[in-house]
C-alpha cells in the first residue's frame, strides 16, 4: 500500500513541481486538483499507511499495561536478566544503575527505521528516528519483560522487512530478466 502511494506521488511530482513554479494560490490549487483527478488520487490517500499503525496501537498499549504490572514476572530470571519485573540495571557505575535494554531496543528500532526508510525523503526519514527516541525515553524505566517483548517484536519486524525487500528485489530482477529475453 505504501509503495503504491509513493509511486503515485513520484509519478505526479514533476507536473506538480512545474505548476508550483508557475502558479500561485487558487490557480495552483485548481491545477493540483486536476493532476490528482487525472491520476485517480486524493491527498488523504497518504493516510492509508497509518491504518496498520492504528490497528497495532491498542495491542501495544495492552502489552504495555499487561507486562508493566504483571506480577508473574517478579523474581523470574531470563538469560542475563535477574528479575523480569524490574528494569534491567545491567550496567552499574558506583551507585548509578544504567538500563541497557532500552538502548538495545532503540538501536534495533533505528536499524529498522533505516531499512524501512531507505527510499524515503529526508523529512520522512526523521519519523522513525523520533519514534525510536520517544520509545527510549518512555520505556527506559520499564520492566525488563516489556523491553524483551518489544525488542523481540522489533527484531522479527526487521527480519520480515529484510526478507520482503529481498523477495521484492528478486521478483523485480526476474521481471527485468524476462523482459530482456523477449
Amino acid at each position: 500500500m505504501e509503495k503504491k502511494e509513493k509511486q503515485a506521488q513520484l509519478q505526479m511530482k514533476p507536473k506538480l513541481d512545474e505548476f508550483k513554479s508557475v502558479y500561485k494560490g487558487y490557480e495552483l490549487y485548481l491545477y493540483t486538483n486536476n493532476v490528482y483527478r487525472l491520476n485517480d488520487y486524493h491527498p488523504s490517500y497518504a493516510l492509508r499507511g497509518l491504518v496498520s499503525l492504528l490497528i497495532q496501537i491498542p495491542f501495544f498499549m495492552g502489552a504495555y499495561a499487561y507486562l508493566s504490572h504483571f506480577t508473574g514476572f517478579e523474581g523470574v530470571s531470563f538469560l542475563f536478566l535477574s528479575d523480569l519485573s524490574k528494569p534491567d540495571g545491567l550496567l552499574s557505575i558506583g551507585t548509578l544503575s544504567i538500563n541497557i535494554l532500552p538502548f538495545v531496543m532503540t538501536a534495533i528500532n533505528l536499524a529498522s527505521g533505516y531499512v524501512y526508510a531507505k527510499d524515503m525523503t529526508k523529512s520522512e526519514k526523521i519519523t522513525p528516528i523520533v519514534i525510536a527516541l520517544f520509545f527510549l525515553v518512555v520505556l527506559y524505566n520499564s520492566p525488563s519483560s516489556l523491553l524483551v517483548y518489544w525488542t523481540c517484536n522489533n527484531i522479527f519486524s526487521l527480519i520480515k522487512t529484510l526478507v520482503y525487500a529481498k523477495l521484492d528485489k528478486q521478483k523485480a530482477e526476474k521481471i527485468a530478466g524476462g523482459a530482456v529475453e523477449c
